[in-house]
């Protein structure tokens, strides 16, 4: 398959509603969790053992949420 083939079918495909990549550990609702525990003083270690995630996961996770961040006061 050459490659203007390849972009044409991933368009296509994403226009059917497919989605590509690895799939997320935490749902939306999760990172909604996440970030309001961490607001009020969770420790990133002690919500990834809560979670069955790593420090890295909620760390992105919390950058994905947006309006939560602990030290913006």
């Amino acid at each position: 398959m050459s490659r203007w083939a390849a972009t044409v079918a991933a368009a296509a495909a994403r226009g059917k509603g497919v989605t590509f990549g690895r799939p997320t550990k935490l749902n939306a609702k999760q990172r909604g969790m996440l970030a309001e525990r961490y607001a009020k003083g969770e420790t990133m270690a002690a919500l990834g053992r809560e979670f069955d995630v790593s420090e890295p996961t909620v760390w992105r996770a919390l950058r994905s949420s947006p309006g939560e961040s602990r030290g913006a006061e």
